[in-house]
């Protein structure tokens, strides 16, 4: 079915970008899975930084939770910072001792065979 005017329906395509690398990518799919996110791809950079890879990648733009990697991609596309983030989160509202959990919102799943003090957010 088309949408009025005759024009396609949009649809909007989700890539997930994250510095981290196995086996921590496990988590980070689970978790968007479990909030029922579609991932269209999925690129985990091993520790690169994110602005030249995505100065190359050409996102319409890029979300984060740490300015730090904001202002790296800030200066090749559209960036903006999702200040509710977990890293964002100060320590004494933080629900889980881990620090993965959000103050509010869907929570985390953990890796599976981890220790979940030893993993960091996204």
């Amino acid at each position: 079915p088309g949408t009025e005017g005759g024009a396609p329906p949009m649809r909007l395509r989700t890539a997930l970008v994250t510095a981290r690398s196995a086996p921590a990518h496990e988590r980070a799919i689970r978790t968007l899975m479990a909030w029922g996110i579609q991932v269209d791809e999925a690129l985990f950079l091993g520790g690169l930084a994110k602005g030249p890879f995505l100065r190359e990648f050409q996102p319409d733009f890029f979300f984060d939770d740490q300015t730090g990697h904001i202002e790296s991609a800030a200066a090749h596309v559209p960036a903006g910072h999702v200040a509710s983030g977990v890293a964002n989160a100060p320590r004494a509202a933080r629900t889980d001792p881990t620090g993965l959990e959000p103050a509010s919102g869907p929570p985390l799943v953990p890796e599976s065979g981890s220790d979940p003090g030893s993993a960091a957010p996204a």
